[in-house]
């Protein structure tokens, strides 16, 4: 017998024993782990999905308005939930009212039911004032509300488990919100295919049919430049299609979204960022358009307002008291300033008792230099306005709000080479209709004019000191002084004014608070600028970023001008959706009410503008000067425009748009996962 082999018997054995530990090992790695990571990445995908379910949830309760939102405590299913610290899904009941539910009964749903299975899933929601954890690189103030849903499950070892790793423990987080982000570009039109605008030219008007942009400048150089991008929404590319035509001298033709006419001029249509139409150079005729346009999706181009409401006024009904002025006129021509409050202003005609003032229609003319701030009086600045209410309830508002109702016109009424000065304190200026021209015109529902002699009219926003407001010039970046909120325009008409129109929301119960009469015969109207050689405009958007700005305005960041949208040929919904191409009162609106002109821009007027100004699709800016003769006409400034469509066109003079970037742009707020 050999005793070597007998003494080596049996070392397989010990060595594969001893190779069974590192086996389990490594298949513990592979397995084990596997399966643990397998589960986390389940767990993630579940956790990224309930955190946006509730937040989607939330943001349907508010029909995606989240301006100034703040949690409260909610015993409904018609506002968002909120748990400052995160709780076990396991304590909300089935079908519970609140929207976090949502979040936990989609991750049941998807395998994690919290108290079940080893695992455990926690859910936690605030709004803007405190920040999620662990969420870096964003501003907290364009997070509007977030959800953070954490899920953890402990998974049974197999082969780990000879190595005394009985349990592993997975853990993820995901957290949504409701996130603003910035809208890029300078000039964003919105008008479709039908969409039809009035073009003026040296031979009388037109009709322009699913065109965005066209420059038609006769035997001039017109341009529109921009800084940042220009976008076309129209599909219109020239061939025969409905909805796509434009008129002219030479009849009628097929349209595309970007026109540029050169008879016997030079015009032009150029961005530093690029131009973008939903179909490339197809989209565009005449030369140059610089740089080439690029193709982008229709959903790239459109309203970046869409699932936002209308801004709400910012005093209830009542605290805006009606202030009627006889004639019509505020101001005086001396060098002093009248200074004025925020009530609901109307002109009137005073009996020859002075025992009633029955409401014109006329618009608020204003003369000589008028301020308007929270602290003002209701008066024509000789006397009190008729019916005089006393102090204003909104007199201690960082943020009033005034009513116009026929409209306000600054046209500067004063003593000879005056520079009469209109001063807009912090604060909403609602303009509610005008009564329409005896030709069937649209009247002015704000108007600035001057005739550029004797009058030269400064309109301005200023602090609550009365102190101006230094808005950037065209191609500054130097940002207006912090703290200031602006000031916020919109334009309206009241409800049913033509057959059919609706109205601004909550315009209705504001007029109700009012004398009777005071919006009879206003209808919608246009806006118009005609402030030639030497006026000046200095007007700033609402600046989110300012503690006098109602939280309730946040999400309309930058907006300076604002035009109803129902002011429009096309209708909206609540939230700012296309609901129809057409509706039933646009036919029945005077001719250029859906109109914003800039007219005899020209010379040395300077106008500083820094903010947004937004019209919905179906309206337009034109800014036509053919009757201009002298001079070059131009309008320059750093401001944001949505609108359905623009206009340029000149006979003598060189006509041009320059857009600068404001140093705030508009906020698009979207539900999105940001960790």
């Amino acid at each position: 017998m050999n005793t070597r082999r007998m003494q080596q018997s049996g070392q397989a054995l010990v060595l594969v024993t001893l190779a069974l530990f590192a086996m389990c090992g490594i298949m513990g790695l592979a397995v084990d782990l596997g399966w643990s990571f397998f589960v986390k990445k389940e767990a993630q995908a579940v956790g990224d999905a309930a955190a946006l379910a509730a937040v989607r949830e939330g943001s349907l309760r508010l029909n995606g308005n989240f301006s100034g939102y703040k949690c409260g405590a909610p015993t409904n299913n018609t506002q968002p939930y909120c748990a400052q610290t995160a709780i076990d899904c396991s304590s909300l009941a089935a079908g519970s009212a609140s929207n976090l539910e949502n979040g936990c009964a989609y991750a049941a749903r998807n395998g994690f039911t919290s108290g079940t299975n080893n695992q455990k899933v926690t859910i936690q929601a605030y709004d803007s004032t405190i920040a999620p954890a662990g969420v870096t690189g964003l501003n907290s103030t364009t997070i509007s509300y977030w959800v953070t849903v954490r899920a953890v499950q402990s998974i049974p070892q197999l082969f780990s488990a000879v190595l005394g790793n009985k349990l592993s423990v997975v853990s993820t987080i995901s957290t949504a919100a409701v996130v603003g982000t910035v809208v890029p570009g300078n000039l964003i039109t919105l008008g479709q295919a039908g969409d039809c605008v009035t073009a003026t030219s040296l031979f009388g008007t037109s009709q322009d049919c699913g065109v965005n942009i066209h420059v038609n400048g006769f035997i001039t150089s017109d341009s529109i430049s921009a800084t940042g991008s220009i976008s076309m929404a129209s599909g219109c590319t020239g061939a025969t299609a409905t909805g796509c035509t434009t008129g002219g001298l030479f009849g009628s033709t097929a349209a595309h979204a970007g026109i540029i006419s050169n008879f016997f001029s030079a015009n032009s249509v150029s961005s530093n960022a690029g131009i973008y139409t939903v179909n490339g150079t197809n989209s565009v005729t005449g030369s140059p358009w610089t740089p080439n346009p690029i193709q982008a999706s229709s959903s790239a181009l459109g309203d970046p307002t869409v699932g936002l409401p209308q801004p709400g006024f910012n005093a209830s009904p009542g605290q805006a008291p009606a202030c009627g002025i006889p004639g019509g006129t505020i101001g005086t021509l001396n060098t002093g300033t009248t200074t004025v409050g925020p009530y609901s202003y109307y002109a009137c005609n005073l009996n020859s008792k002075g025992t009633t003032c029955t409401p014109s229609g006329a618009p608020i003319v204003l003369q000589g230099n008028v301020m308007f701030q929270a602290n003002g009086a209701c008066s024509t600045g000789f006397q009190a306005g008729f019916g005089n209410p006393g102090a204003s309830p909104q007199i201690n508002s960082t943020f009033p709000s005034y009513f116009f109702y026929g409209g306000l016109d600054i046209s500067g009424a004063g003593s000879f080479y005056q520079n009469p000065t209109t001063s807009f304190g912090p604060g909403q200026y609602v303009m509610v209709g005008a009564k329409p021209q005896t030709s069937g015109d649209a009247g002015s529902v704000f108007a600035v004019n001057g005739n550029g002699f004797s009058i030269q009219p400064v309109v301005q926003s200023v602090d609550t000191s009365g102190t101006p407001i230094a808005i950037p010039a065209y191609g500054s970046s130097t940002p207006p002084p912090a703290g200031d909120a602006g000031n916020m325009f919109i334009f309206t008409a009241p409800p049913n004014s033509v057959a059919g129109y609706p109205g601004y929301p909550g315009l209705a119960a504001q007029i109700a608070t009012l004398p009777s009469g005071v919006t009879n015969g206003l209808q919608p109207g246009s806006v118009d600028f005609n402030a030639p050689l030497g006026g000046q405009m200095s007007l700033l958007g609402i600046q989110q970023t300012s503690t006098a700005l109602p939280a309730t305005l946040d999400q309309y960041n930058s907006v300076l001008f604002w035009q109803d949208r129902s002011n429009s040929t096309v209708t909206y919904s609540s939230t700012g959706q296309v609901t129809s191409s057409t509706n039933s009162w646009s036919k029945n609106m005077p001719t250029g009410s859906t109109g914003l002109n800039m007219f005899g821009i020209i010379g040395n007027n300077v106008v500083h503008l820094d903010g947004a100004i937004y019209q919905p699709r179906g309206a337009y800016i034109s800014d036509n000067q053919n009757v201009s003769v002298t001079g070059n006409n131009v309008f320059q400034t750093n401001v944001q425009i949505v609108t359905g469509a623009i206009e340029l066109g000149g006979f003598v003079t060189n006509n041009a748009i320059k857009l600068g970037l404001p140093t705030n742009l508009l906020i698009r707020y979207t539900n999105g996962l940001i960790q």
